[in-house]
Order: C-alpha cells, then sequence, then structure tokens
C-alpha cells in the first residue's frame, strides 16, 4: 500500500501541482469512528480509519477509506469539510411511546413501580423511575451490531 500511495503522490504533483498527504501523523484510527462528511453521516465499525489530506491550487480536500457495520468497504473522496469522533459506548435508552404512569402502574408482576429500578418493555424499551417520573438508562450502543437494520 506505501509503494501505491507514493506512486500516487508522485503522479498527482507531476500531472496536476496537488499535494496529497496522509493526515494525523500518518496514523490510522481505530474503530468504530463517527464520520461526518459534508454533512453526511457514516459509522466506520471495522478495522482502520484511513484518512488522506488532498490540496490542489489553495483548495483542500479529505478521502476517508473504512468499513461499515455490514463490513462495506468506503472509500469517500473530495470531501469539502470532515469531522471524526469516537462512536460513545452507551446511548440513552427509549422510552415507550406511552409508558404508565409510574405512581399509580403496576410491571407485568402487578407490583407497583420501584424508583431505581430498571424495566423493560416488550418492545426493547427501557426506563426507570425517579423523581415519580420515566428517566431513560444507559444502553450498550449497537451501531456497530451486523443485526442492525
Amino acid at each position: 500500500m506505501k509503494r501505491t500511495f507514493t506512486l500516487l503522490l508522485a503522479s498527482c504533483a507531476i500531472l496536476s501541482g496537488c499535494n496529497v498527504e496522509r493526515s494525523l501523523n500518518e496514523e490510522d484510527k481505530p474503530a468504530p469512528k463517527m464520520i461526518v462528511a459534508d454533512q453526511t453521516t457514516y459509522v466506520a465499525c471495522h478495522g482502520e480509519v484511513a484518512i488522506y489530506t488532498n490540496s490542489s491550487s489553495g483548495v483542500t480536500t479529505y478521502d476517508v477509506k473504512f468499513t461499515q457495520a455490514d463490513k462495506t468497504e468506503m472509500d469517500v473522496r473530495g470531501i469539502k469539510r470532515l469531522e471524526i469522533s469516537d462512536v460513545p459506548a452507551t446511548v440513552p435508552s427509549s422510552l415507550p411511546l406511552s409508558p404508565p404512569d409510574p405512581k399509580t402502574g403496576t410491571d407485568k408482576d402487578g407490583k407497583p413501580y420501584v424508583e431505581g429500578l430498571i424495566y423493560t418493555w416488550p418492545d426493547g424499551s427501557q426506563g426507570m423511575v425517579k423523581n415519580g417520573t420515566w428517566k431513560t438508562v444507559p444502553r450498550r450502543n449497537t451501531v456497530c451490531d451486523a443485526t442492525q437494520p
């Protein structure tokens, strides 16, 4: 790969006067990463995220190579604005659309809801009663699970 990159760099410089550089100290960033490329969001889930900086006539663009959750290889080129961040390990749970009243409702066993306990509904949503109201709870981020729709 280094030979291909060097050849690309030399060809680009000779033919068009542009400059192609590996950014981030020529290091790839390990996945998972959230990538926002010109306002389009991607998630890199496997392997490394390779970032290239291209400069030509005073204009800088980026190329990014990465692998998505479904193992699709992505090669996004000509990016004008690039943001890369870590994918959070946890995300807030979702609450059901119409959660029961935590003060008067009962759980699946017919018992009153208890403050501080986590309850799970059949649709997978989760919540906890805190100060008499339902609150979301942190749960594992599954964005990189291959089974996600």
